[in-house]
């Protein structure tokens, strides 16, 4: 099983956030302690330091994960009332 974790901040820098992520690891470990944890972020050694055993996903895939679009951008090619009637179904 793999498990990805959407953390409260990318960086690692958030106290609260990482004490959050942490317990978070802790209690996912314990239900599934076969599984691969991975958590997005931006600081990958910083995750490390404070996240033993995650895999660092980066925001930049991510983000890029996200904008893209079901139809890609074929938006553009079509006329604006169309592409937004596009945009809302997706």
């Amino acid at each position: 099983m793999h498990v990805l974790i959407e953390p409260g901040s990318y960086h690692c820098g958030n106290v609260g956030d990482l004490a959050m992520l942490q317990v978070a690891i802790e209690r996912l470990r314990r239900l599934w302690p076969e599984a691969s944890i991975a958590v997005v972020t931006n600081a990958p050694g910083a995750l490390a330091s404070h996240c033993a055993g995650v895999h660092p996903v980066p925001l930049a895939g991510r983000i890029e994960f996200m904008t893209d679009r079901f139809f890609g951008r074929a938006d553009r090619l079509l006329p604006k009332r169309v592409s937004h009637t596009l945009a809302v179904a997706e």
